[in-house]
């Protein structure tokens, strides 16, 4: 069976009264923390970011600029003081959120995780969470993202988890899910990834141009 994805120039817009929520899943090496720095710089350059990444001296970061606050570990806390900001005054100060590769049961069962991918948004607090594997994230944060970015997984096995968790009902209702596995695998093999925009219920193949990296 012959799969159709459409190819196109990565592009997301902004909710202006609102927080969004993005979630960008792949293995190491796949081009999750370019796409990020991508995002950030030409999205979010205005916003007031706060990044949560256990390595915040690595050099793919420099170019960030020094207005990103970085944390080496996880504060829930942090979180909850943003929102508790905006509350006081009235969503002024438009957060970004961005963790890159931070793991473990704390965070991925955490309320403030849950309540920054769906309460939070309504403070104007947006979210940018990168991760190698799917299912570090609640199921309730996954359900709730607005976009979603699907990079190379680090196995059959993972792209199996993400075919069921994510893509499956974006191909015909028969499909081999084993052959929708291949597709998914010689699709994404050169930094290419699924960007699924549940906002307006589409999905597209991206690959970021050379400018833009």
């Amino acid at each position: 069976m012959t799969f159709e994805v459409p190819r196109k120039d990565f592009e997301m817009s902004l909710m202006p009264n609102t927080g969004s929520s993005m979630i960008l899943v792949g293995c190491s090496k796949s081009g999750k923390t370019t796409l990020m720095k991508h995002i950030y710089k030409s999205y979010y350059a205005k916003h007031l970011p706060l990044m949560f990444t256990m390595n915040a001296h690595a050099a793919i970061y420099k170019d960030m600029g020094p207005r990103v606050i970085c944390f080496d570990e996880y504060r829930p806390n942090v979180l909850k003081a943003a929102h508790a900001i905006n509350s006081s005054h009235d969503n002024k100060f438009r957060f970004l959120v961005i963790t890159d590769d931070i793991v473990g049961a704390k965070v991925k069962n955490d309320d403030q995780i849950t309540k920054l991918l769906t309460v939070y948004r309504n403070a104007g607090i947006d979210t940018i969470m990168s991760m190698q594997d799917l299912k570090l994230l609640n199921p309730i944060g996954r359900n709730n993202a607005n976009y979603m970015c699907v990079f190379k997984q680090q196995s059959p096995k993972r792209w199996m988890d993400v075919v069921e968790e994510l893509l499956i009902h974006w191909f015909p209702l028969k499909a081999d899910k084993f052959e929708i596995v291949k597709f998914c695998i010689d699709a994404t093999k050169d930094h290419s990834f699924f960007f699924i925009d549940n906002l307006n219920n589409t999905i597209c193949l991206c690959k970021l141009r050379a400018d833009q990296i």
